[in-house]
């Protein structure tokens, strides 16, 4: 557990977030896993459903995960890695073991897992590094599709579409159809990519638009339209998905500031992961909370059900449903975006609620 103190010295660093950052990023990925677990192919059982831990503690030499998804073929989770690019297995005792190799010069963000496709799919950036200093390859920004059973890529879709500025985050995706929506910070345009691998923008919106860190956190709902969050305002909005897309803004009571990921549960709740990075990077300082929200009227307005603030860990950025609960990751990127050391152990919390 992070004492008070320590929260307040990471705060301090994030103040040399890019720098630190990109030095990170720019070395070669760590190919070795800490604390390995079984076969990366085995699908037994780890710990039943319905006697997950409250916490998981996990160690991975700086793997500094941003993203989870619950893998119900492994009964694990599984974690992306904003400083190696890979995609990793956590079973509910802590093991960690790498399940699909660094894709790259990117980071990896936003994870679903796709069971009716054998698929996971994966957002990934070089937004980071490429704010700092020029490299060689062209901007960099997608959606990784990967063999469910194997953890092999099996196809990178471009999203930045060669602009010059990219910065594909979270993701979504149709249980039905497969179409996957995808969230850019630093536009003001959400994407579709069909089964087919075929990018198109599903909506342009001048309230999405932002010069660093605007849309996050995105979610499908089955009644036919997405949730979208914007980590700098705390606004929230809903899009249509059929016929011509409409944007409306969600009223919500509770300030959503430091937004990052989100998730939409089987009972129809909307959990939120806020956090502070932000504060660090000249923005406005988010709460370090998960907050479960409800609608009465389709997403026009909100209530707030339950809230823990402060969370138990730092800087969760998102969260995921599971049999046992709803999981948020802290994946310690706070430490990474400081620049000051190194961590290797993060976090996954279960939410109260």
């Amino acid at each position: 557990m992070t004492t008070p103190g320590t929260r307040r010295g990471h705060r301090a660093a994030l103040a040399l977030c890019a720098s630190g950052l990109l030095l990170t990023a720019l070395q070669v990925p760590a190919t070795a896993v800490g604390h390995q677990g079984p076969d990366r192919h085995a699908h037994g059982r780890h710990c039943p459903d319905d006697e997950l831990p409250a916490a998981v503690t996990a160690v991975s030499p700086e793997l500094y995960p941003e993203g989870v998804a619950w893998d119900p073929t492994r009964d694990a989770f599984l974690v992306t890695s904003s400083r190696q690019g890979n995609v990793s297995v956590v079973t509910p005792d802590g093991e960690v073991s790498e399940l699909t190799p660094s894709i790259g010069l990117v980071s990896t963000l936003g994870i679903k897992v796709d069971t009716r496709r054998n698929r996971i799919i994966v957002s990934y950036t070089d937004y980071w590094v490429r704010r700092m200093l020029p490299v060689e390859q062209p901007p960099t920004s997608g959606v990784a599709i990967i063999d469910l059973t194997t953890g092999r890529l099996l196809r990178k879709v471009d999203t930045g579409q060669g602009r010059e500025n990219s910065f594909a985050n979270d993701l979504a995706y149709d249980t039905r159809t497969g179409t996957v929506y995808v969230s850019d910070s630093v536009s003001a345009t959400i994407q579709r990519i069909d089964t087919r691998g075929r990018v198109s923008d599903l909506v342009t919106d001048e309230r999405f638009a932002a010069e660093f860190i605007g849309l996050n956190g995105i979610a499908w709902h089955p009644d036919g339209y997405l949730l979208t969050t914007r980590y700098d305002t705390g606004e929230m909005f809903r899009v249509t998905l059929r016929g011509e897309p409409r944007v409306t803004r969600v009223e919500v009571p509770q300030s959503l500031v430091g937004v990052d990921g989100i998730t939409l549960r089987s009972d129809g709740t909307l959990l939120a992961v806020q956090n502070e990075l932000g504060a660090g990077l000249g923005m406005e300082r988010g709460d370090t909370a998960v907050t479960a929200l409800a609608s009465r009227d389709g997403w026009r307005t909100a209530q707030v059900v339950d809230r823990t603030d402060p969370w138990a860990f730092p800087a969760p950025t998102t969260i995921a449903e599971t049999p046992g609960g709803a999981y948020a990751v802290s994946g310690q990127v706070d430490v990474l975006m400081g620049g000051v050391g190194t961590a290797d152990t993060f976090w996954l919390q279960r939410a109260g609620f």
